[in-house]
């Protein structure tokens, strides 16, 4: 396998890894979060339980997935943007993991005990951290997917535009077209 033939599998391989992940993420924190919310035969406690240990799960998953971006864009590219989006991606998750799941977590455990937790904007900032992880992910695919195209792209075809006259069943006269030939 020639040089160009691994750097185009490693580019794959973060595309495959960020677009997954991409859509994970909007599985499980943009649709069935809320649709769960919807059910009107779910109490709210059952949901918030269900949410608890749903986030828990998809955060470690999150956690193998960024270390995984992570070393593969180090690995794969030693370019500073993709690097530094990859590393931005994994302080989000650690945040995630270390701050705002607890944080969540002892609101619900009140909840679930029959407490009113005061008001408080974490559960926004959690939106804010989800929406701004798909960013980086879809500018990381985005970034790679281009990448990954451009070797195949490099053939430039000559365009040269050509006359012609195509009969159209109008009243008027002959119509004069411009079209293109591939040469």
């Amino acid at each position: 396998m020639t040089g160009t033939e691994q750097r185009a599998g490693r580019l794959l391989t973060i595309l495959v890894v960020a677009t997954a992940w991409a859509g994970f993420l909007i599985g499980v924190s943009f649709l069935a979060t809320p649709v769960k919310f919807m059910a009107p035969s779910l109490i709210l406690p059952v949901a918030l339980d269900v949410g608890r240990q749903t986030f828990h799960v998809f955060n470690r998953c999150e956690i193998a997935l960024a270390v995984a971006m992570l070393l593969l864009v180090i690995w794969g590219l030693r370019s500073r943007i993709p690097i530094g989006l990859a590393a931005i991606l994994m302080l989000l998750v650690v945040m995630q993991t270390l701050w705002m799941l607890p944080a969540l977590d002892a609101r619900v455990e009140a909840i679930l005990k029959g407490g009113t937790p005061a008001p408080s904007p974490l559960h926004t900032a959690y939106i804010a951290v989800e929406c701004a992880k798909l960013a980086l992910l879809v500018a990381i695919a985005r970034r790679h997917r281009e990448e990954n195209l451009a070797p195949r792209c490099s053939v430039r075809r000559q365009v040269a535009p050509q006359t012609s006259k195509l009969p159209l069943r109008t009243q008027g006269p002959l119509l004069q077209f411009r079209t293109f030939q591939i040469l």
